[in-house]
């Protein structure tokens, strides 16, 4: 059961994690394969769901509400558009026959006419029609837009219907006037470079570009939680922590705890990293552990079983001032201690640099094991000593893991 202060806690982390920031939200997708939707012109029941990025709400014509979907697979940029059809403003867009435009931005810091502005105007892309070849899809190219062809030509498979003041089914939306999909090739996107991160606009029919923004990452990290993980504690040598909802690292000579970490890379679908962090989220500190060193060790095909290893069997030892003893590990990484901790307060996380060490273990067997500790244990109290979070604590957000990317 868990305490009460533990109870606070839990609660704190669980609201700060569905607050949402109206008009910017980002969508990230960490190595889990996702359902790609059908470009077909229909919004079916959860098709689009987990990729709903907010929704454009302005006052246009009595108002208009349009909720924004995105989510980039395979090389594409997914996106769809739905008009709340109960808004005032609907009803003049199917009586005015008013088409939408949708822009694309990356990077960032592209400020128009430079590149990095994508439109398609669909004026001129009206089903049924013959696009314009110079207007259906434009491109800024340091001077302003300019025609690239159209959308067949340029890879788009889009799905959508003109609003049209002679369809009497317009105002209600029931041939799917109120929507529009699109799979855009994200090497169109990025022809003026790229920050990761596409914008698009949340606009559907005729706002301003930046008024309202919703944005996708382009290659959204992996995260990889532990397969496995224990302390082992010096003053407790035979017992097994394997199950607990917690670790610990304490540089006590007489006292001295250590976390092991077991990882498998093999359904990262990886095959190398440019940045890898190893992120532990911290429950419990020391009065006194500000400013001391918590070292990563990567210990590379190197095993452990979680329900049995203890301080007697652990595979590595060190000196107490630090040096590795036996063991086929390796320092990766140091963090230095910046604040205490209290019942998980200021929410803070502990992080290392594990780069070269994934880039390693992806390229033979994808397996290995970090072992944290303090740099020296030689210490006569344990006024340094830090709780982690484990894989078993019950807030997934909150346990162990590797972001690469």
């Amino acid at each position: 059961m868990s305490s009460p202060r533990e109870i606070k806690r839990g609660g704190r982390m669980r609201q700060k994690s569905i607050i949402v920031i109206f008009f910017v939200c980002f969508l990230v997708l960490a190595g889990t394969a996702i359902a790609v939707p059908t470009i077909d012109g229909v919004i079916s029941p959860g098709e689009w769901d987990a990729y709903l990025l907010g929704t454009s709400v302005t006052g246009w014509s009595g108002g208009m509400s349009v909720d924004v979907y995105g989510v980039v697979d395979g090389g594409y940029l997914y996106a769809a558009y739905e008009a709340d059809t109960t808004q005032l403003g609907w009803p003049t867009t199917c009586a005015l026959s008013i088409p939408p435009n949708f822009y694309y931005k990356t990077p960032q810091s592209a400020v128009d006419p430079a590149q990095g502005f994508t439109l398609f105007e669909m004026t001129y892309d009206a089903a049924g029609s013959t696009p314009d070849v110079n207007l259906d899809v434009q491109q800024t190219d340091g001077v302003g837009f300019a025609g690239i062809g159209t959308k067949a030509a340029n890879g788009i498979t889009r799905a959508w219907k003109q609003p049209d003041s002679g369809d009497a089914t317009c105002p209600t939306g029931s041939l799917g006037q109120n929507i529009a999909e699109f799979k855009i090739p994200i090497s169109l996107l990025t022809y003026g470079g790229d920050d990761n991160i596409i914008e698009l606009s949340g606009q559907f029919w005729q706002f301003g570009f930046d008024d309202q923004a919703f944005y996708v990452t382009i290659n959204p990290p992996v995260i990889v939680e532990p397969a496995k993980d224990s302390k082992v504690a010096k003053a407790q040598p035979t017992a097994n922590f394997g199950t607990g909802r917690y670790m610990m690292v304490n540089d006590k000579q007489w006292g001295t705890d250590r976390s092991y970490l077991g990882f498998d890379l093999s359904s990262s679908g990886l095959s190398s990293v440019s940045n890898a962090d190893l992120e532990i989220y911290v429950y419990q500190t020391g009065s006194q552990v500000v400013g001391s060193i918590i070292e990563a060790w990567y210990c590379f095909n190197l095993d452990f079983n979680e329900l049995t290893i203890n301080w007697n069997n652990q595979f590595a030892k060190w000196k107490t001032n630090g040096a590795l003893l036996s063991g086929n590990c390796t320092l990766a990484d140091g963090y230095t201690v910046l604040n205490r901790v209290n019942s998980g307060l200021p929410e803070t996380k502990h992080t290392w640099d594990m780069t070269a060490e994934v880039n390693q273990a992806l390229s033979s067997n994808k397996k290995f094991t970090v072992v944290l500790k303090h740099d020296t244990e030689d210490k006569s109290n344990n006024y340094r000593y830090v709780q982690y979070l484990t894989r078993d604590y019950s807030e997934a957000s909150f346990r162990p893991h590797l972001v690469m990317s």
